[in-house]
């Protein structure tokens, strides 16, 4: 199993758009990717948060996690490259993240709907083979729109 952490809200936002495209995570991006049964701190996932004692309510809400069966990681680390400029100048935080422009509105809100609820969307588990292929062609390069063969 593969599991990507994203940005689920803006984070560190900057008033300077030229530092804040190029410094900050922002929502969508993907931050991580890390195998199957990473100890993610409380600070990165909701069910940390919740095993150390805190309450859910209190979650951050700022990163969720996106658990995919049978992805080798390895195959998609490319999802946390950053998009250089000249001079090896980086342009933004992360080339890749979810167009939510690609997804219907019913899955945004059940994508939205389930990661508030538990901090985790679980590939198999939450999604039908229709959403997947939708989610999967939303992922995307920021740059040139397009998708990773590899997911």
């Amino acid at each position: 199993m593969c599991e990507i952490m994203i940005a689920w809200s803006e984070i560190y936002q900057n008033p300077d758009i030229i530092v804040a495209e190029r410094d900050n995570y922002h929502q969508f991006d993907i931050i991580a990717v890390r195998s199957d049964g990473h100890p993610w701190s409380a600070r990165e996932s909701k069910q940390a948060w919740i095993a150390e004692g805190n309450d859910p309510l209190l979650w951050h809400n700022k990163t969720a996690l996106i658990l995919i069966p049978g992805l080798d990681c390895a195959t998609v680390n490319e999802l946390v490259d950053e998009q250089q400029g000249e001079l090896n100048v980086r342009i933004t935080r992360r080339l890749w993240h979810i167009n939510q422009g690609n997804l219907n509105q019913s899955l945004i809100d059940k994508i939205i709907a389930l990661i508030n609820d538990k901090g985790f969307l679980h590939w198999d588990d939450d999604l039908r083979p229709n959403e997947q292929n939708a989610l999967r062609n939303a992922i995307v390069r920021k740059d040139t729109g397009a998708t990773n063969p590899n997911l």
